[in-house]
């Protein structure tokens, strides 16, 4: 069985997936320090293993949440995102985001670690 190295909160809201040309509007499930999983019900759905990104705007912010990375995994119509790269706002934000949900800042230190320790 898979061990996972990064906490998954969940995180319910509405955005856009942005691959080559074409967006989706999606609905993300949960996110971590590492990635999303969200789903797309769209007929074209988005390619596995090629770059993606994620624009996910929030209620009280100027700016969307930026995420890019790879469609690493796919179940029907769950895609799971590993997150490459994000920009310092949407990485604070993120961070904000698992630590609330986890209420442990252990689990968030080991968490940050993993990431460092990844990149």
């Amino acid at each position: 069985m898979e061990r996972r190295r990064f906490h998954r909160v969940s995180f319910s809201v509405n955005g856009t997936a942005h691959q080559q040309s074409q967006q989706w509007p999606i609905a993300v499930e949960d996110i971590s320090l590492n990635g999303a999983l969200f789903r797309c019900d769209a007929d074209d759905l988005p390619i596995l293993n090629q770059p993606i990104r994620l624009s996910i705007p929030l209620d009280g912010m100027a700016a969307p949440l930026w995420l890019e990375g790879t469609l690493c995994h796919q179940q029907g119509n769950l895609f799971g995102l590993q997150i490459n790269q994000m920009d310092i706002s949407t990485a604070t934000t993120v961070k904000q985001v698992v630590a609330h949900n986890l209420g442990d800042e252990t689990l968030l230190q080991r968490d940050l670690a993993a990431l460092i320790a990844q990149h």
